[in-house]
């Protein structure tokens, strides 16, 4: 899968702005999107079969669909239910201040144009807005995390309602499978926005996102294996509260390094477009720490519990 990611990638880049693109480029682009999660998917089965813990491929074909389909479309609702409800809060606190309702309807005047979102002094009048900022930063790294990670675990909660206890290599393994799905169909569509120039370094920052959901979402299969054994149910809490601040981390680091490079470039600044520069090197950081949880978290869940060993008789 890997090495196939980087061909589809390569020739897709290659084949972008010639006539042979419309025919081509499609299918490279779909391959190149389903690869990566693919890959993280099929690592973390073979730590698992590795130790000797089998897992039904028909539930992971399940939960790979149910991630590409029914998560991400359960996430965008609720998602788009929130900022709309975020929305119309924030447009009523700008209101209630002096001067607020003519601001208001400049926006809406500004919103009406075609080509608002391509104008570089609208754009620049956003990322100076401190309400816009801090708003979309909780967005980003604390609603969106929430969702998802709850969304993408909705396909191992209905699987556990039917049967019952379930073993931890299972349960985090159906995670992962859910997690592949969702950034399946995540890559796919976010990365057309790209097209043609940023396809490919947008394609490889959504490789290491996958792993991201990939983790994550194992994770909370640990959280559900937790609630259904009835045992240490508290787990549910720390295993979701984990996945959603290493979702909220990636995403948070994320959008500070694109709002740096998009000021920067405005404003023609070095300091903020280095300071963009730095933060790609933390998120390469992220992703070797996230590589190595994920990783520990693969092994780990494939070994025998550890047993105590009985007491030994009284000598006489």
């Amino acid at each position: 899968f890997a090495l196939l990611f980087f061909v589809a990638l390569g020739l897709g880049q290659a084949v972008l702005g010639t006539r042979l693109a419309p025919w081509i480029f499609p299918p490279l682009h779909g391959l190149a999107s389903i690869a990566p999660p693919l890959f993280f998917l099929t690592l973390a089965a073979w730590f698992i079969q590795s130790a000797g813990v089998f897992v039904l491929r028909r539930d992971l074909t399940l939960q790979v669909a149910g991630g590409a389909a029914l998560a991400t479309a359960l996430a965008l609702v609720i998602e788009a239910v929130l900022i709309v409800l975020l929305a119309l809060a924030a447009a009523l606190v700008v209101a209630l201040t002096p001067g607020g309702a003519a601001r208001l309807d400049a926006l809406a005047t500004q919103l009406s144009q075609p080509d608002i979102l391509r104008d570089p002094v609208f754009l620049q009048s956003l990322l100076n807005s401190p309400l816009v900022l801090i708003g979309g930063g909780l967005v980003v790294a604390v609603v969106a995390p929430l969702i998802e990670e709850f969304a993408k675990s909705v396909g191992v909660l209905l699987l556990g309602v039917r049967r019952g206890a379930l073993r931890p290599a299972e349960a985090f393994l159906w995670g992962v499978a859910a997690g592949a799905g969702f950034a399946i169909t995540e890559t796919m569509f976010n990365t057309i926005s790209a097209l043609p120039a940023s396809w490919s370094g947008s394609l490889l920052l959504r490789a290491a996102t996958a792993m991201l959901h990939c983790l994550c979402a194992g994770l909370m299969g640990l959280a559900w294996q937790a609630w259904f054994s009835g045992e240490r149910r508290w787990r549910l809490a720390a295993y979701y509260a984990l996945a959603v601040a290493i979702h909220g981390l990636w995403n948070g680091v994320t959008a500070l390094t694109s709002v740096l490079q998009l000021q920067g470039a405005f404003s023609q600044n070095l300091l903020l477009l280095s300071g963009g520069v730095l933060l790609l090197f933390a998120l390469g950081g992220l992703f070797i720490i996230n590589s190595g949880l994920f990783v520990y978290f693969s092994r780990r869940v494939g070994q025998p519990p550890v047993t105590a060993l009985p007491p030994l008789p009284a000598l006489d």
